[in-house]
Formats: structure tokens, sequence, C-alpha cells
């Protein structure tokens, strides 16, 4: 994400996996898809709109972890 002092931009994508030519780790490259630029308002809106979805869905399925390593795998 990134804007200006009158509008955020988010940008949604797909990170891809680039192999280097010196056969070290592939470097990661963001490959843009969509651009959504909404002014602060409209930002600050969908901040809260997603806040109380999340929030709604923890309520009924429980907490999701942000932290991978901590997450049960469901097997």
């Amino acid at each position: 994400t990134n804007g200006t002092a009158e509008e955020v931009i988010l940008d949604f994508g797909l990170n891809l996996a680039n192999p280097t030519s010196q056969g070290d780790q592939p470097e990661i490259v963001f490959k843009i898809e969509q651009r959504v630029v909404l002014n602060y308002f409209s930002a600050k809106r969908l901040a809260i709109t997603l806040s109380q979805v999340i929030r709604r869905y923890e309520e009924q399925f429980g907490d999701l972890e942000l932290d991978v390593t901590k997450r049960r795998t469901g097997k």
C-alpha cells in the first residue's frame, strides 16, 4: 500500500518466485494484478467493515492465528 495526502492505494497481486541466474534462492517478485485507489474516508470505512466482518467470523469459528507456526493444520 502507498498513497498521497489525498488517497490510499492498495495493490493486489501475487508473490512469484523468480529464479536467479546464480542458483541461489529465488528472488520474490510481486506482480500487481489489481489496484484500488480510495480517499481516506472510504479507506477508513473499509477498515471498519473488514474489522467487523473478521470479528463476527472469529466469534463463530474461533480466532484467526496470524503466526503460521502456531496454526492448527486441521488434520
